[in-house]
């Protein structure tokens, strides 16, 4: 729950400070947001990263699940989500599940995931993209950022 805390007030603090949206501005929430509708379940998933800068230990994502007529509770999303970069890495490992709000029908948290593996970053200035695959809520669903339209 702490890294949950944790990145609850960074995003708090880095809202706040945002710039006058000029030239330079960065990608907000709703840029960074992918969201699949398929079966029963809606699914938003948001790339946290270019909101903390600083973090460069994991990469977050923040997921939301909703639905009004299945259970939601036995879904455990850190053992059904694949990371994967433009440079055909792919990771299915060492996800941790950071619930904000856990019940039958609405669940939100932090998907977290070492920046590195094997001591290789995924993430890295090279990559044209990334994707978060969850595969198994009700079908299989790919969330894609172009990292090229995120600098």
């Amino acid at each position: 729950m702490r890294l949950g805390a944790a990145v609850l007030l960074l995003l708090l603090v880095v809202g706040c400070t945002a710039g006058d949206g000029g030239a330079d501005r960065k990608p907000g929430e709703e840029e960074l947001t992918r969201k699949s509708s398929q079966g029963e379940v809606d699914v938003d998933v948001v790339y946290l990263n270019p909101l903390m800068p600083e973090e460069r230990e994991r990469i977050v994502f923040k997921v939301y699940l909703n639905t009004h007529t299945v259970d939601l509770s036995g879904y455990r999303v850190e053992k059904l989500a694949t990371f994967r970069n433009s440079r055909g890495m792919e990771v299915k490992e060492g996800f941790a599940w950071i619930p904000e709000m856990e019940s039958g029908h609405h669940r939100y948290g932090y998907l977290v995931l070492p920046a590195r593996v094997n001591g290789t970053e995924l993430v890295t200035p090279e990559d044209e993209y990334i994707e978060l695959v969850i595969d198994g809520i009700q079908g299989r669903r790919v969330f894609r950022w172009d990292l090229r339209e995120l600098r």
